[in-house]
């Protein structure tokens, strides 16, 4: 980042190939990124110092990124902007097909010019890694809905099961209250109906729990085990070579970082 400071990285796409150019300001090199025809015709192309936005780095490192032409598209962190202060993490899509640009890369390849103008010897060095894939995650987000909504359900089934046999005990100890009263004080006058009503109550509710807690697919056990099965067969990441589960990360927190924490492809919605 220290030979960035100061200096304005132009990108675009390059005539001919249709790959992602990166250049700076000032200086005649560039460097093409990607495969041959992988950025959409809505980016613009980098030409005569002019593409399709440009990134310019202070000399406090921070970075702020601008569109180069009013017809542009530029969009960072999913909001369409004219200009806004980025970091190398921030997502930066192009063209309203939201071509996704990997900032980390676009300054490894700023650096690189930057180099081969100083040192002249830019043809030994390594060439670039390919552009990380990109793609949509819009699908999980009705998969992440409704595995939370079912589990706030399940935990409310739960709760009202707790309370059920709550009540059990306060009709089965109210039951023996009525009849041990009696005995001990007998001025005390309790309608014989109440005490059958209390007794019979809470015998009726232990044989209905007892009952419905005999089936075990109605347990909490078993409906939490089937929904963590599904959310983990459908909540995945959509590299076909990763496909890898993405843990209980909120649809949400996914966007936000941008990128499959374990094959690092780049997400959009």
């Amino acid at each position: 980042m220290e030979k960035l400071k100061g200096k304005t990285i132009l990108v675009g796409k390059e005539p001919g190939n249709g790959r992602l150019l990166v250049g700076i300001a000032g200086m005649s090199k560039t460097i093409a990124l990607g495969s041959v025809n992988s950025v959409p015709s809505c980016v613009s192309r980098l030409m005569n110092g002019i593409g399709h936005c440009k990134i310019d780095v202070g000399y406090d490192g921070k970075m702020t990124i601008t569109n180069m032409k009013e017809p542009n598209v530029t969009f960072v962190n999913g909001a369409m902007i004219l200009s806004k202060r980025i970091d190398q993490y921030s997502r930066v899509e192009l063209g309203k097909e939201h071509f996704a640009i990997d900032v980390h890369l676009v300054l490894k390849a700023a650096e690189k010019i930057v180099s081969v103008v100083i040192t002249g010897d830019g043809e030994k060095r390594q060439p670039l890694q390919p552009l990380k894939k990109t793609y949509s995650i819009g699908h999980l987000k009705p998969v992440w809905n409704s595995y939370d909504q079912s589990i706030v359900a399940l935990q409310i089934e739960q709760q009202q099961k707790s309370n059920q046999q709550r009540l059990t005990g306060i009709l089965s100890q109210l039951g023996m209250l009525c009849v041990i009263i009696p005995s001990v004080l007998p001025q005390v006058p309790i309608p014989d109906f109440l005490r059958v009503l209390l007794v019979v109550g809470a015998i009726g509710m232990s044989v209905y729990l007892y009952i419905k807690g005999k089936k075990p697919e109605d347990s909490f056990i078993v409906k939490k085990k089937r929904l963590d099965e599904d959310f983990e067969h459908d909540y995945v990441c959509p590299n076909p070579d990763c496909h890898h589960f993405l843990d209980n990360r909120k649809y949400s927190l996914l966007l936000q970082d941008g990128q499959c924490r374990y094959c690092k492809c780049k997400y959009v919605e």
